[in-house]
């Protein structure tokens, strides 16, 4: 698991970058 917390921030704030987008694209 600390493998991966260390390389969480990059992948979260990708994904929430694609769900913003996706929203976005929505409205």
């Amino acid at each position: 698991m600390a493998a991966d917390n260390t390389v969480d921030p990059d992948r979260y704030t990708n994904r929430l970058g694609l769900y913003c987008a996706s929203v976005i694209k929505t409205v």
